[in-house]
């Protein structure tokens, strides 16, 4: 059972919006679409977050960025954040979510150790 998902950022590290792919026209994605990134969650072990294509180009001809995650507690709630999107659950105060701020985002995952 495979499902990928894919979000990009509406502005370079302003927001995340998360889109259903189908759902937005071609003009649109040509005018907002600055970075194309991917979740990849395998055998709920390890989840790689970046712009990685798993195709020969993006494995070996294009320069790509990524993120191993490989703790459990976040791998779960990334994988439930999937989950929802894929049902089209996520919404927050009683609206549909188009986007998420990604600081907000990510602190839901992931609580980052204090430096």
């Amino acid at each position: 059972n495979m499902r990928t998902a894919h979000y990009s950022y509406y502005t370079i590290f302003d927001r995340l919006r998360v889109y259903h792919y189908d759902d937005i026209d071609y003009e649109t994605k040509k005018k907002t679409f600055l970075i194309h990134s991917k979740i990849y969650v395998i055998d709920n072990k390890v989840a790689y977050l970046g712009s990685l294509n798993f195709t020969y180009n993006g494995l070996v001809q294009s320069y790509e960025s990524g993120i191993k995650i490989k703790d459990k507690d976040a791998i779960k709630k990334i994988s439930k954040e999937i989950d929802l999107l894929f049902q089209g659950r996520i919404n927050t105060n009683g609206k549909e979510m188009f986007f998420r701020d990604i600081n907000e985002w990510g602190k839901s995952l992931y609580d980052e150790p204090n430096n």
